[in-house]
C-alpha cells in the first residue's frame, strides 16, 4: 500500500500575443510514499500531512475537507517535520522496517522533494492517490 502526494498548479498560457489566456492544470509533483514510512511519518508529525488524513468536519454541509489544501500550508509542516528526521536519524532509523522497504534515508529524501516542490508551486493544490 502507498499514497502518492500530488501537487497540481494552475498554469496560464496565451497562443496569440497575450490576448487571451488559456486555464490549464498540469501535475507538477507526485511523489510517492509507501505505508512502511507510516512510523516515521507518524514520529515527526508528517503522517497526517503525507498520507492524507488531515480533515476537519464542516457543519454546513456535513462532508469532511481537507484542511490543507494549498502547498504552501503543506511548507511549515514540512519543515518542521524534516528538522526532527535530521535531528535524531538514529531514531527514525531504528524505525525502518526489516523488509527493507522504507528506510529513513528514502523517507528523508521523499519529504525534502515534497518540500521543494510546494516551495516552487506555493498555490499548486494537493490532492491523494
Amino acid at each position: 500500500m502507498s499514497t502518492t502526494f500530488n501537487l497540481f498548479a494552475t498554469k496560464y498560457t496565451s497562443y496569440d500575443n497575450r490576448k487571451t489566456f488559456k486555464k490549464e492544470t498540469e501535475l507538477v509533483s507526485d511523489e510517492k510514499f509507501t505505508a512502511n514510512y507510516i512510523p516515521m511519518a507518524k514520529e515527526c508529525g508528517l503522517k497526517e500531512l503525507i498520507f492524507g488524513l488531515l480533515r476537519k468536519y464542516d457543519h454546513s454541509d456535513g462532508f469532511e475537507r481537507k484542511s490543507v489544501y494549498c502547498a504552501d500550508q503543506a511548507v511549515p509542516i514540512l519543515k518542521k517535520g524534516i528538522e526532527l528526521l535530521r535531528a535524531n536519524p538514529q531514531h527514525f532509523k531504528e524505525l525502518e522496517p526489516s523488509n527493507g522497504w522504507g528506510t529513513y534515508c528514502d523517507f528523508l529524501q521523499s519529504c525534502m522533494k515534497t518540500l521543494r516542490a510546494c516551495k516552487k508551486f506555493p498555490e499548486a493544490k494537493i490532492f491523494y492517490s
